[in-house]
């Protein structure tokens, strides 16, 4: 009974102390929120980047969340806005054996438009399992050309890290 009664103290102690971590609202911010794409069931998992004075946004694109089958793979949708207002679609990665999962956006180095993404496909007992992660590059001239070749990302170069999955790519001294 004598630990009951500490443990409720102590509850009512730490429950009265002010956190200083915790943030006051002080001010009512409005956001105006619109849709830039709505023309597929499912679209999830954004990725925005400003490059070379234009604003690029890309996406995952599908039936649903996860697929049931493999013709309800994912792909992901390349938009494109000279003002963040208007947007347009510039591009459409497909691949009909993999499910295209969680792209992202980075400038590298060299000023190219690298997207990577996540590549899934469906076992025998029908679970999507994880494959690989992809990188794109594209340069100010071909970013909607269709003839854009994937690489496959490795951590280090070492086919033990072949199917790990590369979520975001930073760059330090020309190196991701």
């Amino acid at each position: 009974m004598y630990r009951l009664i500490l443990f409720v103290i102590l509850l009512f102690i730490i429950s009265c102390q002010k956190d200083d971590n915790i943030v006051e609202e002080t001010d009512n911010i409005e956001y105006e929120v619109e849709c830039i794409w709505d023309k597929s069931p499912h679209c999830a998992f954004t990725s925005i980047v400003k490059y070379n004075n234009k604003y690029y946004c890309c996406f995952r694109e599908a039936e649903s969340h996860i697929p049931n089958k493999s013709e309800n793979y994912g792909s992901i949708r390349l938009l494109e806005s000279t003002n963040g207002e208007r947007w347009i679609s510039v591009g459409l990665v497909k691949d009909i054996e993999y499910d295209l999962r969680d792209p992202y956006f980075s400038v590298t180095p060299d000023n190219k438009l690298m997207l990577i993404c996540g590549s899934s496909s469906l076992g025998s007992d029908n679970i999507l399992s994880f494959c690989h992660t992809r990188a794109y590059i594209y340069t100010p001239d071909i970013i909607n050309s269709s003839d854009i070749k994937h690489h496959i990302i490795s951590i280090n170069n070492d086919d033990k890290y072949y199917s790990y999955w590369v979520w975001k790519i930073k760059w330090h001294k020309n190196i991701a």
